[in-house]
């Protein structure tokens, strides 16, 4: 926990084991919860990864999630991939830049970018 305050951290993620148990209603709302609101407190963006039904979705976004990736959204995919899933949903010259985006950042990565968890829209 030391370390959110002295390194220069601007999201703290939801690991996909908390976000699992989320489809039981008596379970995992209060990790989640502590975590989104330790995430605030500092001024930190929350990013709930492993989303994949649209139960956890809601739960998230009732705890105050304010980002979130898993299938729920979109398998991982490839660069190019990517940039036409968001030329899709956002528009092709957002799309163009990502695709554009430093290529030694990206060489050989596979891109699992966060979507807005309010959006809650599938591809």
């Amino acid at each position: 926990m030391a370390y959110l305050e002295q390194f220069p951290v601007t999201h703290i993620k939801i690991d996909r084991s908390f976000v699992t148990p989320l489809d039981d209603p008596g379970r995992g709302a209060g990790v989640v919860h502590a975590i989104v609101e330790i995430g605030r407190a500092l001024g930190l963006t929350t990013v709930a990864e492993g989303i994949e039904t649209p139960t956890q979705l809601r739960r998230l976004r009732e705890l105050g999630c304010g980002l979130g990736q898993g299938y729920l959204f979109a398998r991982p995919l490839e660069r190019d991939a990517m940039a036409d899933l968001v030329a899709r949903k956002t528009g092709a010259v957002f799309a163009a830049e990502v695709a554009m985006g430093d290529r030694r950042e990206m060489a050989g990565a596979k891109a699992s970018s966060p979507a807005r968890v309010q959006s809650g829209a599938r591809p």
